[in-house]
């Protein structure tokens, strides 16, 4: 015997009320409005009947950690409302459990005398289970925002708080410099829960710089995700339509274990095998650093695609001085970087756009949005820069968290 829970009866009531008015709206056949009022009509009883049949189902489980809500930080609202339709449409997965997802939108912004507020009310927000979306560079703006919001999701009595960082703040300062520079990569994590407490129940970060940002917490507090493969694929079936010979380059040997796996990966899926160099760098502190030898297969590069591979591309100095070593030195054809994180500020894009940059593409995703930033339409229009979004990953990764599933297949 099948039971229908209270909501599945308001559904079902909801559902016969929508069946008599879209059988009142043929009345209105002749009228203009008669096509807009039959397709709001149809919209509203597809999203009823996926609810009913998700209260009719003996399989239905509820979960633990309340109703679903996604709160974007300023520049992600499109990222959200896309996450939210390819979730409730059911795309996710063969067999996905019907899942409401709400939003709501924080406003943030200063008094007269400069001091910061929000508002965000407790609806959606008490006994839910809230993905607040964010994402560095962990400018002191970006932090503080972000901070205030974790506040008043405590405040409004979420459920549970989990922390989307598409782009991990402070990402770059790993280790202390001289004697005046302290580390700081921990410092985000470590405010996220002193404000947060018990109710957080992670950071999610993709492509992390250092791997040991994860030991900033407890373990499994910060879960990190990689988006290099898709990177990385994209790039190897782009060079072999052109059908020259290409090569994998590693900036450096921390570089080389990020992506080996992931190339063999690639490598069997394409059912190829690629040449590789791993390039020895000296570096004077996190702003600057030079290539000093290349180990690897040497020979191959000579008339080549050289594609290199990293985690970040910043004011794009040091990767157009390993690409010219490339193409002066051994004269690779031209150079092709992949770099899921593509933070391209200060001079970049000037740099990328110059008709003798070495560099002659740059695949990344949009973990830092890309569409905000004109300087960098001139480079997506000359086919310089190819940004690979990464919305449909963010939207399997919510949905796993939220039902208590692994994310870590996304690796």
């Amino acid at each position: 015997m099948i039971t229908v829970s209270y909501h599945g009866w308001f559904y079902l009531c909801l559902l016969t009320i929508f069946l008599f008015l879209s059988k009142v709206s043929t009345s209105f056949a002749l009228s203009k409005e008669a096509p807009m009022i039959r397709e709001k009509i149809r919209q509203k009883l597809s999203v009823y009947l996926r609810r009913f049949a998700h209260q009719l189902d003996p399989r239905t489980e509820t979960c633990l950690q309340g109703g679903l809500t996604l709160v974007p930080m300023p520049g992600f609202e499109d990222f959200a409302r896309d996450i939210k339709e390819k979730i409730e449409k059911g795309s996710i997965a063969s067999q996905q459990r019907y899942t409401a997802v709400d939003i709501v939108y924080p406003k943030i912004g200063e008094h007269a005398n400069g001091e910061p507020y929000v508002e965000l009310s407790k609806e959606h927000v008490g006994g839910h289970d809230c993905i607040l979306l964010t994402s560095g560079p962990g400018t002191r703006t970006m932090m503080m925002d972000t901070l205030l919001v974790l506040y008043y999701l405590v405040g409004r009595d979420a459920r549970r708080i989990t922390v989307i960082n598409g782009y991990y703040p402070l990402s770059r300062s790993d280790k202390d410099e001289g004697d005046l520079i302290l580390a700081l990569a921990p410092f985000f994590a470590r405010e996220v829960i002193s404000i947060c407490g018990d109710k957080l129940s992670k950071i999610i970060a993709v492509d992390l710089h250092a791997s040991q940002i994860v030991l900033s917490l407890s373990p499994g507090k910060i879960t990190e995700v990689n988006l290099g493969r898709r990177l990385l694929k994209q790039a190897m079936q782009e060079a072999q339509r052109s059908k020259r010979p290409f090569v994998i380059a590693f900036p450096d040997d921390s570089a080389r274990k990020r992506y080996e796996k992931i190339l063999e990966k690639v490598e069997q899926e394409l059912r190829i095998h690629v040449p590789t160099v791993t390039a020895a760098k000296r570096r004077s502190d996190s702003k600057s650093s030079a290539v000093q030898y290349l180990i690897g297969d040497l020979d191959k590069l000579k008339g080549a695609i050289v594609i290199t591979c990293d985690d970040e591309i910043a004011t794009a100095g040091t990767n157009i001085n390993a690409a010219t070593v490339f193409v002066k030195e051994y004269k690779a054809t031209e150079v092709w970087a992949i770099v899921p994180h593509g933070v391209l500020c200060g001079p970049a894009a000037e740099k990328l756009g110059k008709k003798d940059c070495p560099i002659k593409r740059v695949f990344i995703t949009d973990t830092i949005p890309v569409k905000t930033r004109k300087a960098l339409q001139g480079l997506t229009d000359s086919n310089i820069l190819h940004v690979v979004e990464w919305w449909q990953d963010l939207a399997w990764v919510i949905y796993q968290h939220h039902w208590g599933k692994s994310i870590r297949n996304l690796r």
